[in-house]
């Protein structure tokens, strides 16, 4: 029995064919591969989003009321790329013994050297230091390097730890200690980032809105976090 194979014609159309299946294939398959890279993608700037907020918020539980700033040293601000604050060491509570020399009314110790803040109720007043004050003695009780400028209605002294700042440079958020020049970088793929300060009211505390929107490969998500501080020195 002869055995005939595959024509020229017929090679042609099975090639056609196959062309014609492969390229449906692809068409059908790559929405689904993309959409799975655009996921993890996603899964990736969500989370390094989530880490940033949350440490920033560890971070600024630990601020001294009303030294929020951005980069112009206003203490009332909305969408800056960078902010600045003091953290406090201690917080403890005194009674005035004369115009510049206080005592403990609590465990707690200061050493000479120690700056502390009384009564900061504008960022400026921490900033141009004219309600931060250096312990120069504390032999007996502790005598401060100027007279107090405004005491405190609830007796309360927040010993200063440093200054942090955050600060957005190109797409990588930077973390700062005491000055622009002592700084680390902290997060990636930041295509924006803003900072709101809201004072709040007697009643209420202070809030920090920050909004970031985060890019890799095209791909972008907004996160919005709210971090409620202290304003009551």
């Amino acid at each position: 029995m002869e055995k005939k194979g595959f024509t020229l014609v017929e090679l042609v159309i099975v090639i056609v064919l196959l062309g014609i299946i492969s390229t449906l294939g692809i068409n059908l398959l790559l929405p689904i591969f993309t959409g799975y890279t655009d996921a993890k993608i996603k899964d990736i700037l969500y989370n390094e989003a989530k880490f940033l907020a949350e440490r920033m918020e560890r971070e600024m539980k630990y601020a001294i009321p009303n030294t929020f700033a951005d980069l112009n040293g206003d203490c009332t601000f909305s969408d800056s790329d960078y902010i600045k604050y003091a953290t406090f060491r201690d917080i403890n509570y005194y009674e005035k013994i004369s115009k510049d020399t206080i005592k403990l009314i609590d465990n707690g110790t200061l050493h000479v050297n120690d700056n502390i803040t009384i009564y900061v109720t504008r960022c400026n007043q921490y900033y141009d230091g004219i309600r931060v004050y250096e312990v120069i003695d504390n032999t007996t009780n502790y005598q401060l390097n100027k007279n107090i400028k405004k005491d405190s209605p609830y007796e309360r002294l927040f010993l200063i730890n440093e200054d942090r700042i955050y600060k957005l440079i190109g797409t990588t958020l930077y973390w700062c200690k005491n000055d622009d020049n002592n700084c680390y970088p902290f997060g990636n793929y930041i295509k924006s980032l803003s900072f709101t300060y809201n004072p709040g009211s007697r009643w209420s505390n202070a809030r920090i809105d920050i909004k970031m929107v985060l890019e890799k490969s095209d791909v972008s998500i907004t996160y919005n976090h709210s971090v409620h501080v202290r304003n009551v020195p």
